[in-house]
């Protein structure tokens, strides 16, 4: 009896998760490489080409806005 509810009540939950945003679309972004280029998402998919992003913290000692 405990797994039938364990269950049920695991699939009533299970359909009200909620995706962490509610785009429906990507949206166009654009970052910062390290040598400076501003890089935009859409300009690689149009090309045809493959994306990976890869998302890392560093210092911004380097940065042109750092100002100690």
């Amino acid at each position: 009896m405990k797994k039938v509810i364990l269950i049920t009540l695991a699939l009533m939950l299970g359909f009200n998760i909620k995706a962490q945003t509610s785009l429906t679309e990507a949206v166009d972004f654009y970052s910062i490489d390290d040598y400076g280029r501003e890089v935009h998402l859409f300009d690689i998919l149009d090309n045809g080409q493959f994306v990976f992003m890869y998302f890392f913290f560093t210092d911004a000692s380097t940065s042109e806005v750092f100002d100690p």
